[in-house]
């Protein structure tokens, strides 16, 4: 046989079954990498772009991140109420299905009625009590706002009002066939506005008190968010074999841990960035409209570099990093403390948003931000670490305020005649 033939003869030859599996799974992981390479650059390209326009929203001033806030509870609201209602639907689609027999199956769920429609009426009733407190005490400290305080007198009862028409409705369209599954949804309505409104409710409150306890908190659990990814690609399940969470198999210990103190290094050090712009640490005295208003103030002493006396406790825990009299600003302790429960609290709430998607059997929320989701999907931390960062801060942050001190203040934001009738009252009081 000539080389020519033989060579032909070779070629015509099948390749071995060991070379097409390898073949295979070599192709498989190809298209795995390229798949993941593809993922993790279209939400790198989004969260860029999230990420500049919540800082362009930050930058424009407290009216207009509180304005985020409130459409940002409506968003998640929604897609929260949207994921319980597809399921809803699914399942009576479900019973209606025609087996062979030709009956058809009973319904999981018989027909209830205003089922979104109750579930956006408690939203509404959460949201004019929130925000009516809010803006009756801002008013009250503020006397460019204090023409609201007429107004909002009856907001407690319209909250109210609407809080008995939605009981009334609520209770008139129980059905006893389905009275448990009823149960069920006002439940997890109720749980819906707890995540949402409730762990939101000081936002506002914050916002004003200085943009940059809005700003900064989000940035470590995004921060957070990136380094756990990282470590977790890197070291992920070398060290530690056991599983971090069995609800979010991908979550490592290498992850969570290399991000607590990736986490806690960025706070520190970023806090003193940040609180250099007067825009960012300044409080809102005024409800305005205008594009990033002009901030002048005297910044607050939390914000300014000085001499700070370190807790003996802390010290230690950073193993003499931090010496017992540094100098730097103040809020670069505090950034510790908020990087501490960025780190170690609040991923617990993404946690949970992955249980409510694994019990609705949905991967995201929605699918309105290539590569992340929806908007529960990016912010299930962040609605825990707002209500964290106004129990820091009118804890350990927030100056005690005597009576005295608090009668005086509301006193000198009076009308000067008002002012007048005050010490003339006051005045026959000690007299008598």
């Amino acid at each position: 046989m000539s080389l020519r033939n033989r060579g032909k003869e070779n070629a015509a030859e099948p390749a071995p079954a060991g070379a097409n599996v390898v073949a295979a799974q070599t192709g498989a992981q190809v298209k795995k990498a390229e798949s993941t390479v593809q993922k993790f650059t279209r939400r790198l390209i989004f969260g860029s772009l999230l990420f500049g326009a919540f800082w362009l929203i930050v930058y424009a001033g407290a009216t207009y991140i509180t304005l985020l806030v409130i459409l940002l509870q409506y968003l998640v609201f929604r897609e929260l109420v949207n994921v319980r209602y597809a399921r809803y639907t699914a399942e009576k689609r479900r019973g209606s299905v025609m087996p062979d027999g030709g009956i058809p199956k009973p319904m999981m769920h018989p027909e209830m009625p205003l089922f979104r429609t109750l579930q956006y009426g408690w939203f509404v009733a959460a949201m004019v009590n929130t925000y009516g407190e809010f803006l009756s005490a801002f008013a009250n400290e503020h006397s460019s706002a204090a023409w609201l305080l007429k107004p909002l007198h009856y907001h407690h009862a319209v909250a109210f009002f609407l809080v008995s028409v939605l009981l009334v409705l609520s209770i008139l369209t129980l059905r006893p066939e389905s009275i448990r599954y009823q149960i069920g949804h006002l439940v997890w309505t109720m749980l819906a506005l707890l995540l949402t409104v409730g762990q939101m409710m000081k936002a506002a409150y914050m916002v004003h008190e200085a943009c940059f306890f809005f700003f900064f908190p989000a940035w470590l659990v995004i921060n957070n968010d990136c380094w756990a990814y990282l470590w977790g690609m890197l070291f992920g399940k070398k060290i530690v074999k056991r599983p971090f969470l069995l609800l979010s198999p991908n979550k490592t210990w290498e992850g969570f841990i290399g991000a607590f103190i990736s986490t806690v290094i960025v706070a520190f050090y970023s806090s003193s960035y940040f609180s250099q712009f007067s825009w960012m640490a300044c409080p809102s005295t005024d409800l305005t409209a205008q594009f990033h208003p002009v901030s002048t103030c005297e910044i607050p002493e939390v914000f300014v570099e000085g001499d700070v006396v370190i807790p003996d406790w802390l010290a230690a825990c950073t193993g003499g990093l931090l010496q017992d009299t540094m100098v730097l600003k103040p809020i670069q302790v505090h950034a510790i403390a908020f990087a501490v429960f960025a780190s170690s609290v609040a991923p617990f709430g993404g946690f949970l948003a992955s249980a409510i998607k694994r019990a609705n059997h949905v991967k995201d929320f929605d699918s309105v931000i290539p590569g992340h989701g929806g908007f529960t999907d990016r912010m299930d931390c962040q609605m825990v670490m707002s209500i964290f960062v106004w129990v820091y801060y009118v804890s350990f942050m927030s100056a005690y305020t005597s009576p005295a001190d608090k009668m005086m203040e509301e006193w000198g934001r009076l009308p000067v005649a008002d002012q007048t009738d005050v010490f003339r009252r006051i005045s026959q009081a000690i007299a008598s």
